[in-house]
């Protein structure tokens, strides 16, 4: 049995273990996890009452998740980006460029056929293609093309493919009915209530948002494809977060609700909109995932899903094929001068008639963005769902258990989804309540059960 990766979580005053390579989640009293401690650590035979839970770790133990290797044959997804342009002025958002080109329908023919003939040369029978932005519908001529095209030749080969789109919601409702037809995933960014949309994004010329984009997320909700409300949360409006989920629940049906803490950039300071203090926005976060939940609407954040293991939750070390404008191939949808700032060079080749062209030795340097090489997360019971979050925004060059507040917010509510796995809300209420609780798991350097004489836990 590999006991490395076997974790033991504090959460009041029971002890969560979490093996994700094992398929185990358990919780037991800090009695039984002290005296079990040195029987995993010395790999003894295990005393009766801890034979069931030592057990299962030795019934399903799967590998890490490898990194990819070999010829790029099985991309992530094609991503296009048709412009970064944007119609909306986000008070937060450093996304656009100062000078955005659009893409040619040439250069969206070209990838579109050579990703088509690189999955029916490697016998796949399924695709992704998603649209990123700026805003993608500023050029609704080309991403409808580009779905036409797609399909038409898709079609050709039996090949399936999946169209998702990133979105801001900001035009007519005609072409948002079309968006529900042709699309099977769409995204739609919006911050809660018309006093919070309107403050936060506006229109490019100052005007309010909310009742636009509302309009046509009732006409997303109506539709058949897969609908997903993303808000961004920031200190102003986390605290409204349960009344924004009600409204949600009233008002339309989503297949999915994403929140996700705001991340600090050039234009949020400059603004003086601030994060959201770590517990409020956990708090707030499982406050609205248990209203939602009542709706049949499951809420997510990108870092805590459980539910698969990873070595990156991004399409950068997953071989996706993303298109600028112009027609450079990189595994990033974010600004190359964000790339920059970082000391990154995320590119690997470009599009043209003839297909795609790969450098390879980048494409290999764009796979080692992954949890493997990221010793601050080695020892945290989420490196397999969070993988250190985006390889660009969130720093991870740092000493191993020196969390910052996103790490709090992912630890925090990747415990809350296993203990709701369990049917442990109660205990998850009262823990999420109690701010020492709290402190100390954000306290523990090392989850390893294995390092257990470390542990702030085993002090208590």
């Amino acid at each position: 049995m590999n006991s490395a990766d076997i974790f033991a979580v504090p959460v009041g005053k029971k002890v969560l273990i979490y093996a994700p390579l094992h398929d185990v989640t358990a919780l037991i009293n800090r009695v039984a996890w002290k005296k079990w401690s040195g029987y995993l650590e010395d790999n003894k035979q295990c005393p009766e009452s801890a034979l069931e839970l030592f057990s299962r770790f030795e019934l399903s133990q799967k590998g890490e998740p490898s990194c990819r290797s070999g010829n790029l044959t099985d991309p992530l997804l094609l991503g296009l980006i048709p412009t970064r342009a944007c119609n909306m002025s986000c008070r937060y958002c450093d996304f656009t460029s100062s000078n955005p080109a659009i893409m040619s329908f040439d250069t969206a023919k070209n990838a579109i056929r050579a990703y088509l003939e690189l999955l029916h040369q490697n016998d796949k029978k399924k695709g992704e293609i998603h649209f990123f932005g700026g805003e993608p519908m500023i050029v609704p001529e080309l991403v409808q093309f580009a779905v036409e095209y797609a399909r038409y030749e898709a079609g050709k080969n039996k090949i399936e493919i999946h169209f998702e789109l990133i979105t801001n919601g900001l035009y007519s409702t005609t072409l948002a009915q079309w968006l529900s037809q042709n699309f099977d995933t769409v995204i739609l960014s919006v911050d809660g209530f018309g006093e919070f949309q309107n403050r936060f994004r506006p229109m490019k010329n100052g005007s309010p948002s909310f009742e636009t984009v509302c309009n046509n997320a009732r006409i997303f909700s109506d539709s058949d494809c897969e609908f997903v409300i993303r808000s961004c949360v920031f200190q102003d409006n986390a605290a409204h977060l349960p009344q924004w989920a009600e409204w949600i629940g009233n008002n339309l049906l989503p297949s999915m609700v994403c929140f996700e803490p705001m991340t600090k950039s050039q234009e949020s300071q400059k603004n003086e909109i601030f994060p959201a203090k770590p517990v409020d926005f956990v708090q707030n976060f499982c406050n609205a995932s248990d209203i939602l939940k009542n709706f049949g609407i499951p809420v997510i954040f990108s870092t805590t899903d459980i539910t698969k293991n990873t070595n990156s939750i991004c399409p950068l070390g997953q071989d996706a094929l993303i298109i600028s404008p112009e027609g450079s191939i990189s595994s990033c949808y974010q600004l190359e001068t964000e790339w920059k700032r970082q000391k990154m060079d995320l590119s690997f080749g470009w599009i043209d008639s003839e297909g795609f062209h790969f450098d390879m030795e980048k494409v290999n340097h764009c796979r080692e963005f992954s949890v493997h090489n990221k010793r601050f997360c080695e020892n945290c019971f989420c490196k397999y769902h969070c993988t250190g979050g985006c390889h660009l925004s969130h720093n991870t060059d740092k000493v191993s258990g020196l969390y910052d507040d996103f790490c709090i917010e992912t630890r925090m509510i990747s415990a809350a989804f296993l203990l709701d796995e369990l049917n442990q809300s109660a205990l998850k209420e009262e823990w999420l309540s109690d701010e020492d609780s709290i402190r100390i798991m954000a306290a523990q350097s090392s989850d390893r059960w294995l390092d257990y004489r470390s542990m702030a836990i085993a002090e208590l």
